[in-house]
């Protein structure tokens, strides 16, 4: 994947780390949402496609919240959260660890934020583990 969905200059490490800043930005308008669902060829969005699973799907931040990712279309994209090995909620497990690593200093944000934009499966694998837990 091209150039990672960085933070913009206006969010520091400091607000990221700050306890449910990512609640004060996560919603995505629903033409947004839309526009996303269109993208990838859904465009009934939820419960159609390959969102058509018991647990439908997200419309997931490529560079989560958590870690500066932005509510802009080029890093949104509808995840399934069930029927898939690789699925939103191994993917929530990723983006909670890198919260914790960047705010710790332990990783640096750009790098996890260019590890889970260009192949967050290869840095789950990395950082968490080879196989995600079966029960989900």
């Amino acid at each position: 994947m091209g150039n990672p969905v960085s933070i913009g200059e206006a969010i520091s490490l400091t607000m990221i780390c700050k306890p449910d800043y990512d609640k004060c930005i996560r919603d995505v308008p629903e033409d947004e949402k839309k526009a996303v669902y269109n993208a990838y060829g859904i465009p009934g969005g939820e419960g159609h496609g390959y969102c058509d699973v018991t647990e439908g799907c997200e419309l997931d931040h490529l560079i989560s919240i958590e870690i500066g990712g932005s509510n802009e279309q080029k890093n949104l994209w509808p995840q399934p959260y069930s029927g898939l090995q690789w699925n939103a909620h191994v993917k929530d497990r990723l983006e909670n660890f890198y919260h914790d690593q960047v705010c710790t200093g332990k990783i640096p944000l750009t790098t996890a934020q260019g590890e889970i934009a260009n192949d967050w499966v290869a840095a789950y694998k990395k950082r968490i583990g080879p196989e995600p837990k079966s029960e989900q």
